[in-house]
């Protein structure tokens, strides 16, 4: 029986001489520690002790972009580096959540879309006529002909472009009640008009030249709210600058109406009429739905048009403002010596082009990338976080609160010692270089 058991032991022994022991655990940088945060390298970031996260700092607030290149990390021995996560303080370059839900993850710039009635990410390609609409209410949108504008690149994903002369995007007729609810409802948008700069349009398809006949509507000189009887003028809306993404979040929180540009309001309006008079209308996007003198076509590009039906607040506004001018992204490399000399910093596609980020984040947590397809079995890994702003002035730039990195084998297996009373069996699998190697002893008493 000794010599039985001293012979198991030998044969461990030999295996991990032969194949050191790698523990497999993840890395993380959470705070200014050298092996955190303070081990890596600054370059118009830094790290904000009050707050404890990673931010621009003066100059990169001013220039708008900023780099942080983590320390190496070893693993002690060749592993797979499949995951990366990262916890931002707010979402960032990233759409409004699909399927009426609720993001509750982030420290703040969570949003609601509950009681989201119409979202349009417009990421169609193409000549597309057919929009779909990710609320989860199937109230798919669509063009015709001529009138459909062009697909192209948004602030997201894509986005479509208007031409300023015919095209719409129509929204299938539906109810008041269906489309906006009571007298708590808002719309979010992106608008960039190009060179020139516009306000975006819309409004309700069929409403002749008469303000009380178009329900809500936004042309060159007001925003409109009719009752099919009479009507309310509100401040039109402010122009989006030229050659730049703005955000518009209208609001009728059920006692004033509330025009937030970039986060910031820009008109309140004490509510006189709710828009009423239909059962069934159509609303349509790029055009105010007045007859041809009042029509104003709107030209530029619109990303991410929703329509929910509850009151944004000012935080709300200002959340998704900061959600499309912040960008938080991620390159990665993997290596074989402890400089990595020779590796690049690549993103998903294996080249320095591309970026991990919350671009292609459709769940309502914080965001955690498979990497594995391009960081292959190496003993070192490495990251690098860009972070950039669009707008100098924004309150808000991008936070990074921690960064964490997995480590695994393919096909791990791993066993200690299993007894019963007639067999000793002992068991490791570990895969090194794409290989398995399989130990296992099985001697009856």
């Amino acid at each position: 029986m000794k010599k039985k058991i001293l012979s198991l032991i030998s044969l461990v022994t030999l295996f991990v001489l032969m194949f050191p022991l790698v523990v497999l655990a993840d890395f993380s940088d959470s705070n200014n520690s050298s092996n955190g945060f303070g081990g890596g390298a600054n370059s118009n970031t830094q790290w904000d002790s009050g707050n404890s996260w990673l931010e621009l700092d003066s100059t990169g607030l001013e220039s708008g972009s900023g780099t942080f290149t983590s320390r190496i990390m070893d693993s002690g021995g060749f592993v797979r580096w499949p995951t990366l996560s990262w916890v931002p303080t707010y979402p960032s370059n990233k759409e409004l959540p699909n399927n009426a839900t609720t993001e509750t993850s982030y420290s703040s710039g969570n949003i609601d879309m509950s009681f989201d009635t119409v979202l349009l990410h417009f990421n169609e390609s193409g000549s597309a006529t057919s929009f779909i609409d990710s609320s989860g209410r199937n109230y798919n949108s669509s063009c015709s002909g001529d009138s459909c504008p062009s697909a192209t690149t948004g602030l997201f994903n894509g986005a479509f472009n208007f031409d300023g002369q015919n095209d719409e995007v129509d929204i299938p007729a539906m109810s008041k009640s269906e489309l906006f609810g009571g007298v708590n409802f808002s719309l979010s948008f992106w608008v960039n008009p190009g060179s020139t700069p516009d306000k975006p349009t819309f409004g309700f398809l069929g409403s002749g030249g008469y303000n009380a006949n178009n329900p809500f509507a936004s042309y060159d000189s007001w925003l409109s709210v009719g009752n099919g009887s009479t009507y309310q003028l509100l401040p039109a809306l402010p122009d989006a600058p030229a050659n730049k993404w703005s955000n518009y979040v209208i609001v009728s929180d059920g006692t004033d109406y509330i025009v937030y540009l970039n986060g910031v309001e820009k008109s309140r309006t004490a509510i006189t009429f709710s828009p009423e008079g239909f059962a069934s209308r159509q609303f349509v996007i790029g055009r105010s739905g007045f007859g041809s003198d009042y029509d104003d076509w709107f030209n530029g590009k619109i990303d991410d048009f929703t329509i929910i039906k509850r009151a944004f607040s000012q935080s709300d506004a200002a959340g998704i403002y900061n959600r499309g001018i912040a960008r938080l992204k991620f390159q990665v490399r993997s290596c074989d010596d402890d400089v990595c000399s020779g590796e690049s910093f690549v993103g998903p596609d294996g080249t320095s082009g591309t970026y991990f980020s919350e671009l292609t984040n459709q769940s309502v947590g914080l965001p955690s990338k498979n990497i594995s397809q391009i960081s292959i079995a190496n003993r070192y890994f490495q990251y690098k976080a860009f972070f950039e702003n669009d707008d100098p002035a924004a309150t808000v730039a991008p936070q990074l609160m921690s960064v964490s990195v997995a480590t695994g084998f393919a096909g791990d297996n791993a066993h200690i010692p299993e007894f019963s009373n007639y067999v000793y069996v002992f068991t490791v699998a570990a895969s090194l270089l794409y290989m398995t190697y399989v130990f296992k002893v099985q001697r009856s008493i």
